[in-house]
């Protein structure tokens, strides 16, 4: 019996020993530039483009950062100088994955559009010929997602036109299980070239399920004014919509192909309420600035040669 005691025990000291071994070695350059190799390898095999990587730290059981990253295919899609990411591992024993932190330092992403309408983004992962596999059984949880100093380059090659946001930043949280995706953007703001306006921030909720989308809390500012309000889709049959948005709208800082309205400056207040079907909607919109009032009240029907009805009125205070 104690000779037993003694194979178990020296049986579960040297398991201890090894893990302490592993664990140590884990944390060597040497391991980790394994690490990297491995992990550029079998990216590359997965996708039809080129991953290249700088170096991996951090301790690996809780956190690692990626540094010096580029993904490229005819052209370079994304570089970024760092990618961060903390985790849990207990929750991969209950089918989850829970990342506290994404986080991306100075991303940058170039969507290059060619003559013929691809997009190198599309070419970068292969077609898929098997069966659609099924809806995984593992949950998805990201805390926080924080993006900072972040720059897009939208490249339209057919129409020979270039959009660019900088100074991007983003903070969001998501949630994917079996019931349905959520998302809370916290913020959005970015830079964007005349004549389009600035994005000060942008935050909403968006909830996903089987048979419905809801995007809640939605909030825009630009300095040419702002958004708020609520939308709901349904997926049944038959579909239907229903929508309520506020908007305040800066006609000066208005802007089209360069040129702005000579106009006074004025901010009008927009409340729009809509909700309908595939056969028919209901329309209220209400348009106001300081007395003045016009109101548009309608239920047309998307089939113009339906009947529809639509009335307006427009009220201003009388001449003191």
């Amino acid at each position: 019996m104690k000779r037993l005691l003694k194979i178990i025990l020296y049986t579960l000291g040297s398991g201890v020993v090894l893990i302490m071994l592993l664990g140590a070695f884990s944390q060597t350059a040497l391991f980790k530039n394994m690490l990297r190799k491995q992990l550029i390898r079998q990216v590359n095999q997965s996708m039809n483009g080129e991953l290249s990587l700088g170096r991996i730290e951090g301790n690996l059981f809780q956190s690692f950062t990626l540094v010096d990253i580029h993904i490229t295919t005819d052209d370079t899609l994304l570089r970024c100088s760092e990618l961060q990411i903390r985790f849990k591992l207990a929750p991969l024993l209950r089918q989850r994955i829970s990342l506290q932190l994404v986080a991306l330092r100075q991303p940058v992403v170039n969507l290059n559009q060619t003559a013929d309408g691809r997009w190198n983004i599309t070419d970068l992962l292969p077609e898929s010929s098997g069966p659609q596999q099924s809806a995984s059984r593992w949950s998805v949880i990201v805390d926080e997602t924080d993006i900072r100093n972040g720059r897009l380059t939208i490249n339209h090659n057919s129409i020979d036109s270039v959009w660019q946001a900088s100074d991007i930043h983003v903070r969001a949280s998501l949630a994917q299980t079996r019931r349905g995706t959520e998302v809370h953007l916290r913020h959005l703001g970015f830079h964007s070239p005349q004549p389009y306006p600035d994005v000060q921030s942008l935050n909403f909720r968006l909830r996903q399920t089987q048979d419905s989308l809801r995007v809640s809390d939605l909030d825009l500012k630009t300095p040419a004014g702002g958004i708020a309000g609520d939308v709901l889709l349904v997926s049944g049959q038959p579909l239907s919509f229903a929508a309520r948005l506020i908007a305040r709208v800066n006609v000066t800082e208005l802007a089209f192909l360069n040129l702005r309205p000579p106009v006074p400056a004025f901010t009008p207040v927009i409340h729009l309420q809509a909700s309908g079907r595939p056969d028919s909607a209901r329309i209220h919109l209400n348009a106001s600035y300081e007395e003045q009032t016009l109101q548009v009240n309608g239920f047309p029907s998307p089939d113009l040669s339906s009947d529809y009805r639509l009335d307006a009125a427009f009220e201003q205070p009388a001449d003191r």
